[in-house]
This record gives structure tokens, sequence and C-alpha cells, in this order.
């Protein structure tokens, strides 16, 4: 005799996958008395901008004020976006700084933004003013919107 034992399953179905996982550690190397005003400083350290999508087009903003000395918020530096043709863009003005206008429709896929820059692409400090020395700080807002 020959008996069957049937147990329910369960699972979830995603036809369409879009969010964005950033590390909150960056940093940008240290402006030395060498630097120029007008020179951009490189990131500094591992950058993680993580989009992962599935049947999605999307759009990635970042937007930021600047960074600004911890003893006097007077002296303050803007970050920038260089895009791969040279373009800089403030992100005062939150601008894209990636996209994709084609979805992935196969299997999600996890796309690291910030390892399509070189050292001169991609979110940059400006040095536009006399520093003070010292510690600056800054914030990045990140925005992954869903792109027609």
């Amino acid at each position: 005799m020959n008996e069957w034992a049937q147990t329910p399953m369960t699972f979830n179905y995603s036809s369409k996958l879009l969010e964005l996982t950033v590390n909150n550690n960056y940093r940008f190397e240290d402006i030395k008395p060498v630097d120029r005003f007008g020179d951009y400083i490189k990131r500094d350290g591992e950058w993680k901008v993580n989009v992962n999508s599935l049947n999605a087009k999307w759009n990635l903003k970042a937007q930021s004020d600047g960074v600004f000395n911890q003893r006097d918020t007077d002296f303050y530096e803007p970050l920038i976006f260089m895009n791969k043709t040279n373009d800089k863009q403030e992100l005062s003005n939150n601008p894209i700084i990636a996209s994709r206008s084609t979805a992935i429709t196969s299997q999600n896929q996890i796309e690291n933004i910030a390892d399509d820059w070189s050292d001169d692409e991609g979110i940059l400090l400006e040095n536009t003013q006399p520093n003070l020395s010292g510690e600056y700080k800054g914030k990045i807002s990140w925005t992954l919107t869903e792109a027609p």
C-alpha cells in the first residue's frame, strides 16, 4: 500500500524588482598642499552603490550640499559628478548619475554603479576655496526611481 503525504508549499513571485543598497562609509583622499583650486579630489576606500533590478528601467540620482569643516561650517567643499565625457554636474542639483534604459528580464542583476567609475569619474570632491585643516563631513542622499 502506497501512502502519499501532501505538504502545502508557499512561494513568492516577483514580477518586478528595484532596490538600492549603499554603504554609508564614503570618504575622499585628503586635500594636500599641492592640490590647487579647481582640482578634483578622488574617492578613497570602497564605494558600494548597488542597484538590484528585474523587469525595471531605472534612474539613480545623488544629492549633496557638500562636505563641511567640523570646527567651522563656513569652510566647505562641493561634491560633483563627473561622467565619462568629463561633463561636470553639481550634486547640489540632484543629477542622474546612472540609469538603465533596458530592463533586465531573465534574472535579477545587482550592479555596483561605482565599479564603472574610473579614478577621474563618478562622485568627486571639488577643491574650490581655501581650506581650514581638520575633518570635513557631509551627506549624500540617493534616489532610485523607475524610469518610463
